[in-house]
């Protein structure tokens, strides 16, 4: 496949970032089986788990249709952590400006097709974006979603998202929840594996398509680049199995 870098900036946030553009050999923008994810914290998923290489071994196996990506750089740490965690700012920035730009470069798929995906606050994030806005994303894989969070605001409890789940309508989002079984929180709080399994519990409960996986593994990258193609191939498969 073929990776490309640009310079994007941001009204609704502020600043300007890199994004990193894949395109697997025989992704065509108008095949109606084209594959488009969209990953938050683009170093990681460009190296240390080394997504274009995964995409190209599972289009080269015929396991997946051609697909895109779109690989979402942080400007900073400091940004990181103020933009992953649910933020209007960041939502509206992939929907309004980053997802219509990247159209505009021939990557875009039908929501059913439409991944976004990422690991810690990235997979935190990456639910709540598609929860906001799906009608672009149809799909979500959080891998050791931070679930845990809540607004550092007076009184305010943890699992701040799980709350909104239930307390809103249903999105017709498919979510894919992974998580390390030494991802437990410790002196009485809970923590990655119990949250993800408290959010899987509330999805499930509202109705939501909801596939969970728990591994013996931590909170790194060696984790989620085992578990990644895996999983993104359940995560396509449709209602009745067939395979992405």
């Amino acid at each position: 496949g073929a990776l490309q870098v640009h310079r994007l900036a941001s009204q609704h946030l502020g600043n300007e970032r890199d994004i990193h553009l894949y395109r697997s050999a025989g992704y065509r923008s108008d095949d109606p089986q084209r594959t488009l994810l969209v990953l938050f914290d683009a170093d990681r998923y460009l190296y240390e788990v080394p997504v274009p290489t995964l995409l190209d071994n599972l289009v080269a196996g015929g396991k997946l249709a051609p697909v895109a990506a779109v690989f979402i750089a942080n400007p900073s740490g400091r940004t990181r952590s103020a933009e992953l965690p649910p933020n209007p700012a960041m939502a509206a920035f992939v929907a309004q400006e980053l997802m219509p730009w990247a159209a505009r470069q021939g990557l875009s798929a039908a929501p059913q097709r439409t991944v976004i995906a990422g690991a810690s606050y990235g997979g935190l994030a990456a639910a709540w974006v598609a929860l906001q806005h799906p009608e672009w994303f149809g799909r979500v894989l959080s891998q050791s979603g931070s679930f845990w969070w809540a607004p550092a605001t007076a009184g305010e409890e943890p699992e701040w998202l799980t709350r909104q789940v239930a307390q809103q309508p249903v999105r017709p989002v498919r979510i894919l929840l992974e998580a390390g079984l030494f991802e437990s929180g410790r002196a009485g709080q809970a923590g990655i594996l119990e949250t993800n399994r408290h959010l899987r519990d509330v999805l499930r409960a509202k109705g939501y398509s909801v596939l969970h996986r728990e591994h013996a593994a931590g909170h790194d990258n060696a984790h989620w680049r085992v578990r990644f193609a895996p999983a993104l191939l359940d995560l396509l498969q449709d209602e009745v199995g067939q395979k992405p």
